[in-house]
C-alpha cells in the first residue's frame, strides 16, 4: 500500500495524504469543531448573518465564510457574498462566478479573440471544402485523380451493346 506525501493545508506539517485528506489530524479536529460551532450558531441559535455567526461561534469572519461556502445546507440559509474569481474585490452576479465589470471585460476579450480567429477559421474551412467546390477537399482531390487516370469513354454511363439499337 503506497502513501502520497503532502502538506497540511492549514499548518503546513508533512502528512500522508490518504483518500484526499488535506489536513493533519490536529487541524482536522479544529476544523470539525469550527464547522460544528457554525452549524450550532445557525441552526440552534438562529444567527443568519456572517458577523452574527462569527461572534456566536467565536471564529474569524473569513473562516465562517469559507465554511458557509463549503456546505450547501448552510449556503442556502446564510446570505453570503461570493467574491469575483477574477478581481476578488466585488461580489458576483447571481448564478455567475464573476462580477459585472469582469464579465463585461471577459466578453470584450472573447469578442476580440473571435474577430482575430474568424479569418483563420474561414480560410481553413475553405481549404477543407476544396476551394469553394462544395465537395470536401479529399473527395475533390480523389475525383480529380480518377478523372486524370480514366479516359472519358470509361465514364460514359449509357449502355452499349445489346440494348442499343
Amino acid at each position: 500500500m503506497q502513501f502520497k506525501a503532502g502538506k497540511c493545508a492549514d499548518c503546513g506539517t508533512a502528512i500522508a495524504a490518504r483518500h484526499g485528506e488535506r489536513l493533519c489530524s490536529e487541524c482536522a479536529v479544529k476544523e470539525r469543531a469550527a464547522v460544528a460551532a457554525v452549524k450550532s450558531a445557525v441552526f440552534d441559535r438562529f444567527k443568519i448573518t456572517i458577523p452574527e455567526i462569527a461572534a456566536a461561534a467565536r471564529l474569524p469572519k473569513s473562516t465562517v465564510q469559507r465554511i458557509v461556502r463549503q456546505f450547501p445546507s448552510l449556503a442556502d440559509v446564510v446570505p453570503h457574498e461570493v467574491l469575483c474569481l477574477r478581481c476578488r474585490k466585488r461580489p458576483t452576479v447571481e448564478r455567475s462566478d464573476y462580477c459585472e465589470e469582469c464579465r463585461f471585460e471577459l466578453n470584450l476579450e472573447i469578442q476580440a479573440a473571435a474577430k482575430e480567429l474568424l479569418p483563420k477559421v474561414q480560410d481553413q474551412v475553405m481549404r477543407q471544402l476544396g476551394h469553394g467546390t462544395g465537395v470536401p477537399g479529399r473527395v475533390a482531390e480523389s475525383l480529380n485523380e480518377k478523372r486524370r487516370r480514366a479516359s472519358i469513354s470509361r465514364l460514359d454511363p449509357t449502355p452499349k451493346g445489346k440494348y442499343s439499337g
